[in-house]
């Protein structure tokens, strides 16, 4: 086998399929010995592999091919060719670096007057936060310096405070160089090693005296993929070409030399005076006018290719190429093939490779058809849109091309974290559902997620890692339990934890581990109510002991049984126990500042004691955490930091490592490939479809570091986040082989405002509109707010299409309302149904069809925490308890007993449970409870006087009409000695008016529909009157109802049921009584009717939202009050129903 060739060969190509070859026809023809391994450096996991799988496919196996970064590779280099006494990891690499200067910058700060600025900004740091978000700063700008500005640093060590040039520093940055030199000095001046300017001059020096290459360099290098190296790393490859053959396949967007088109041409031919290998344009002169450039040149190229320009003419200072042609005369270099221009995309790219100005645009292409779809623009509402409207997109495309393939899909977004919800949302949701698989399922893989923020084994640990902070509420711990790792570890089941979250609610757990763990939110000393401890002490005793007996007044030392916790299921509670108890533990350890090695042992305990899985990736990450924990360590003992370190600063410090990029991510898996914007991630595809190109998002911003001094001193190949993102977006571009998709949110999903696209776009809108005389607004399609809009539906507009069938049934049920309806018309309605169906159907007639035909339910039960004190305790907290006195009350009054040591006896009862707070709080709301009890208790007794007989059982009440059956109890029936019945009920809910004429509250009305149908019903079996006592014991009595009218009234309550299952009615109780009130009061003109319900429907009033918007199902079948108008049946309802129950539920007239 004969030996390489050494050198430094540069290929130059503007399709990656052709460097490709390059690449592997290399490895072909001119092997390596056996044994010997490939070194490839790369930019991202997805050019790496790519390379991989081309290796593979042309020689059967990609083996022994070392894949790494150009940083890693260039210390490396250092000590192959310096000798192994140069450390293995350099002590200037950020994570060190960052440790080692929070331990320096505190004694700088506070001695050397040269750090005022640094000592203002940490000066209220009362956790350290700042300080290591400080040191982080400054350890990433160091290593940019090093990198960048390495002659900077140089001239710092040894005294001068000056840039280039010897330009003296400002004052105000004169920190910077003494913060060098203590760095330096800190870490052993004495070693060459750790003068980075030294270290680096003295690699070139002896890497270019040797004449053999030493056994830790390979003996070969190929760059493969990267869009912008720095000086100092072409300078790295330049050293070792003697004997090493290095091979870059550079991206070159053009054939022709085009570094004098962009921003910097000058600084750049100060530069490199070394002429360019590329060919001059005959029509471009060698030193073209600024303002003639939009003439001569292409804008785009001109435009976006600033980042890319520089690494390529800074190339030609070491390319060899041309003097080493004869040994590599097999493989071409200069790979600028012209390719197909059959559509726009190829010819705009075609344009860009030949660096034609608009003006030859014009001339060299024709109008491209209505038909050519390679440039694609799609406005949207939201991101959910912009998935929504691809998944469709992307699935007409595979239908129309059947040789188009999900693996041959690249979609790129500025932050794949923004869009990963929604992206399994949409494309996600059709690989849930059960039986066959879903045709429309797209396969998809999701690369550069962000762990920290996705994985749930990962959010659970940074709850857990706040705990100096956290109050450890019902949320935070129901949180924690519905992850599978923590669920596995504590013997917890998803099952479980709607009783769990039963049980804890009422048993009073709100926030607070113990006292001692509240006493730190400013709670009183030894106080427990409403901590998990008392809630688990509740359990265990309803567990042992059961509930105590009504007259029982010493309860086992103050605790009040939970008596709910019994059977089998009781093993939960101590599941329970055990999590609260290992949250104690952690606790007590987070409460001090520790060295990081001492953390680091809380952190390997933590991992133990809170996680244990059987699933294969969450086994994966606790072995990376744990590795990036020891990891940790050695950085803070390689820098001697012992200082202490409060959590949150360990926190960020260990997951931030988790988070770190690397080159073994998933990619190119077979399936759509979403990933972020990276450099170099430009692989061929056919269709590139580029998301979220918002004004705001792209080009990315990066907040400017005010001490950065490279800012304003610019030197060719800096790099520059919104040059980088240009030429990212053109590399997007190029890398377009069928389709070039671009989309973003153009519209304001609130009130449709317009929105701008990315300056990217805007130019390229522009571009083509010039270039091409095209109307972009032709290869534009601005969606429509909502996936089901009737326009996706039609065939009027060729560009508004959807695959979401769903909507399309849904559309084609409300085109045939006459035919369903009849069709459901024809149907027997047979149902069960209690008085609270009945209630609920006469607040919103619609619920019925959502809820019977649709099995549609909104506004369900919320599974809501508590996580705060009953400081002020809700509506509804309070109905709850004045309800539970009242009923106790009631139960001493119907016993011959008095009502006030029974009020106090529950009230402490409550006040045991922790309903009522601490403290004072507790003791004041007790007392308003107590007041509110008494009222509706002294009513009652008044309104029951003469009723001496109570039925204590239940009273079974019934009716059926048409299929359709009431079927329930009630309760509260008193009887006097000539058989007449009352019904007496109490509520603590404000439902009669406290006036001398009585009445109804305007907010009682959906209480009270409930009572009017038990009133029909128990008059169908006997005159029966009615006595309300509701909040502030104001009370409503109501006469009987003749049984004729009862059976009337209720069969039309049944009929009107009936209908509102076949068809939803848009219909509202406070609309119907609106109406009616407002016409009684206007004289029946019937227009100033309308006139109120509609402002109550659609405006609401003083502190009452618009019903349009609160309502649950009435407003989703009306979005206006013309459409409950002119329902066929709006009169039915208000004769039929509402004016009814209007005029039945007034105040008896007194004999």
């Amino acid at each position: 086998m004969s030996e390489l060739t050494p050198g430094f060969i540069v290929a130059h190509g503007h399709r990656l399929e052709d460097l490709t070859d390059v690449a592997v026809k290399f490895t072909q023809n001119y092997p390596l010995a056996p044994l010997e391994q490939e070194t490839v450096l790369v930019q991202s996991n997805g050019i790496a592999q790519w390379l991989k799988i081309n290796l593979a496919q042309a020689s059967g196996i990609a083996a022994m091919v070392d894949v790494t970064l150009p940083a890693r590779f260039q210390w490396q280099a250092y000590r192959a060719i310096l000798g192994g006494d140069i450390p293995k990891t350099s002590p200037f690499d950020k994570d060190r670096l960052t440790w080692r200067l929070m331990r320096l910058l505190p004694d700088l700060i506070a001695e050397n007057p040269h750090f005022a600025p640094l000592k203002h900004y940490t000066s209220d740091d009362h956790d350290g936060r700042k300080l290591y978000q400080l040191s982080g700063r400054l350890a990433d700008l160091f290593d940019q310096y090093a990198v960048y500005r390495a002659d900077w640093l140089d001239n710092w060590v040894k005294g001068h405070d000056v840039l280039e040039n010897n330009e003296p520093l400002e004052a105000e940055q004169l920190w910077q160089p003494e913060l060098w030199r203590a760095v330096s000095n800190d870490i052993g001046i004495d070693d060459y090693w750790n003068n980075r300017a030294e270290l680096h001059q003295r690699f070139i020096d002896t890497a270019k005296s040797l004449s053999q290459r030493p056994s830790g360099m390979p003996p070969r290098v190929v760059v493969f993929g990267i869009s912008s190296l720095p000086q100092q790393m072409l300078q790295v490859l330049d050293a070792i070409k003697g004997y090493t053959q290095i091979l870059l396949c550079v991206h070159n967007p053009s054939q022709f030399h085009w570094a004098d088109i962009v921003d910097g041409k000058e600084a750049l031919r100060e530069a490199v005076k070394t002429a360019s290998r590329l060919k001059h344009k005959p029509e471009l002169p060698d030193e073209p006018d600024d303002d003639e450039l939009h003439q001569l040149a292409h804008p785009l190229l001109a435009s976006w290719g600033k980042q890319g320009r520089d690494y390529i003419r800074l190339l030609d200072l070491y390319d060899e190429t041309l003097a080493k042609q004869e040994a590599f005369n097999t493989v071409k270099l200069e790979l600028f093939e012209p390719h197909e221009t059959h559509h726009l995309l190829s010819q705009l790219q075609d344009d860009i490779l030949n660096l034609r100005p608009v003006q030859e645009t014009r001339e060299c292409w024709p109008t491209p058809p209505e038909t050519d779809k390679s440039l694609q623009f799609h406005v949207c509402h939201s991101p959910q849109r912009e998935l929504e409207v691809l998944h469709d997109q992307l699935l007409d495309a595979f239908a129309r091309d059947p040789e188009l393939k999900p693996r041959d899909v690249m979609v790129m977004l500025p932050d794949v974290n923004t869009y990963t919800p929604y992206i399994d949302a949409v494309f996600g949701r059709y690989h849930q559902r059960p039986g066959e698989r879903d045709p429309r399922a797209i396969p998809y893989t999701i690369a550069d997620q962000g762990e920290r923020h996705q994985r749930p084994l990962m959010i659970a640990l940074e709850l857990l890692l706040q705990a100096d902070q956290l109050r450890f509420t019902q949320t935070d711990l129901f949180n924690l339990l519905s992850v599978p790792a923590v669920q596995q570890r504590f013997d917890i089941h998803d099952d479980d934890l709607p009783q769990l979250k039963r049980w804890v609610r009422e048993a009073g757990a709100r926030w607070g581990l113990n006292s001692q763990q509240r006493e730190q939110f400013y709670m009183p000393p030894a106080e427990e109510r409403n901590s998990w401890w008392f809630a688990l002490k509740r359990m265990i005793a309803g567990y042992a002991i059961g509930e105590l007996e009504a007259d029982h007044s010493s309860p086992w030392a103050e605790v009040e049984p939970y008596p709910e916790v019994s059977g089998l299921s009781a093993a939960l509670v101590g599941c329970l126990a055990d999590v609260v108890r290992a949250l104690e533990s952690w606790w007590q350890r987070t409460q001090t500042a520790q060295p990081l090695t001492d953390w680091v042992l809380h952190g390997e305990w933590l991992l133990q004691q809170f996680f244990e899985t059987d699933d294969d990736s969450d086994h994966l990450l606790l072995a990376k955490l744990s590795d990036e924990l020891y990891q940790l360590r050695d950085i803070g003992v390689e820098a001697d930091n012992e200082s202490l370190l409060r959590l949150p600063i360990f926190k960020d410090a260990w997951l931030e490592r988790v988070d770190q990029q690397n080159l073994n991510q998933r990619f190119l898996a077979g399936a759509v490939n979403f990933a972020t914007l990276m450099p170099m991630r430009a692989i061929p595809f056919k269709y590139v479809c580029v998301l979220g190109m918002n004004e705001s998002d792209y080009p990315r911003s990066v907040p400017r570091v005010d001490f950065d001094l490279m800012t304003d001193r610019y030197r060719p190949g800096d790099r520059s986040r919104r040059d980088d993102d240009r030429y990212l977006f053109l590399e997007a571009m190029l890398s377009a082989r069928d389709c070039f998709y671009l989309s973003w949110v153009g519209y304001s999903a609130k009130d449709n405002s317009e929105r701008t696209p990315s300056v990217l776009v805007a130019q390229l809108r522009d571009h083509i509109q010039q270039g091409w005389g095209v109307d972009v607004n032709n290869l534009t399609v601005e969606h429509k707010l909502q996936p089901f809009n009737t326009s996706y539906f039609s065939q009027e507009q060729p560009g508004y299409f959807t695959y979401a069938s769903e909507w399309a049934l849904a559309h084609g049920g409300a085109k045939n309302n006459d035919s369903t309806a009849s069709q459901h018309t024809a149907e027997s309605v047979e149902r069960i149904l209690s008085i609270n169906d009945i209630k609920r159907f006469i607040e919103e007639p619609a619920r019925l069809y959502f809820n019977w035909h649709l099995d549609t339910y909104f506004g369900s039960d919320s599974e809501d925490l508590d996580d705060s004190e009953a400081f002020v305790m809700d509506n509804l907290q309070s109905w709850t308890l004045i309800t539970r006195l009242v009923d106790c009350g009631k139960r001493a009054l119907l016993q011959g007993g008095g009502t006030e040591a029974a009020l106090l006896k529950e009230l402490n009862r409550i006040n045991r449970e922790g309903a009522l707070g601490i403290g004072a709080i507790a003791e004041q709301n007790g007392l308003a409870l107590l007041e509110q009890a008494d009222k509706i208790l002294g009513s009652y007794q008044q309104g029951i006087t003469g009723y001496s007989q109570f039925n204590e059982f239940p009273i079974e009440v019934g009716f059926e009409h048409n299929g359709l059956i009431i079927d329930d109890t009630i309760t509260g029936l008193h009887t006097n000695e000539q058989g007449e019945r009352l019904w007496v009920v109490t509520s603590a809910s404000k439902i009669a008016k406290n006036t001398k004429k009585g009445g109804v509250e305007d907010g009682g009305w959906k209480h009270i529909s409930a009572y009017y149908i038990g009133l029909m019903l128990l008059n169908l079996q006997q005159p029966t009157r009615l006595l309300i006592v509701s909040k502030g014991g104001c009370q409503l009595p109501v006469a009987a109802i003749p049984a004729e009218l009862a059976l009337q009234q209720l069969e039309q309550l049944l009929e009107l049921v009936a209908l509102s299952v076949q068809q939803p009615q848009p219909m509202h109780l406070d609309i119907a009584l609106s109406w009616l009130n407002a016409l009684d009061k206007k004289d029946n003109d019937e227009a100033l009717a309308h006139e109120a319900a509609q402002q109550k429907y659609e405006e609401g009033g003083f502190n009452a939202p618009a019903i349009v918007t609160k309502s649950d199902y009435c407003g989703r079948v009306a979005d206006t009050y013309e459409a409950i108008m002119t329902s066929p049946h709006f009169r039915r309802f208000l004769n039929e129903l509402y004016d009814p129950l209007r005029l039945t539920m007034v105040p008896e007239e007194k004999s």
